[in-house]
């Protein structure tokens, strides 16, 4: 009987979401900044600092691709870089 809550996986670090998605929204706030807000004032200064959501970002994007390629899921290589494929690509294409 399914009571509407979601089987949670236990390999999967819910936090690490979050503190990838605080990283990829201070890059984009940066660029924000960067672009449409003056430099000199407090809030364009306090977004300029979001460049250092880049060093956040990737090592969390790293240990989160490590793990995906250690799951039971991705046995092989070939089954590793055809999900990656499917995850990275048709979501790009259906963007274009």
């Amino acid at each position: 009987m399914n009571d509407g809550t979601a089987e949670r996986d236990p390999s999967r670090y819910e936090s690490l979401d979050v503190w990838r998605g605080v990283a990829a929204l201070c890059v984009v706030l940066y660029h924000f900044s960067n672009v449409v807000l003056d430099r000199e004032s407090a809030v364009g200064r306090v977004l300029l600092t979001g460049w250092a959501g880049v060093f956040l970002f990737f090592p969390i994007s790293g240990y989160c691709i490590l793990g995906a390629l250690y799951s039971h899921d991705n046995s092989t290589l070939g089954a590793f870089l055809t999900r990656r494929w499917q995850r990275i690509m048709v979501p790009y294409w259906a963007s274009i």
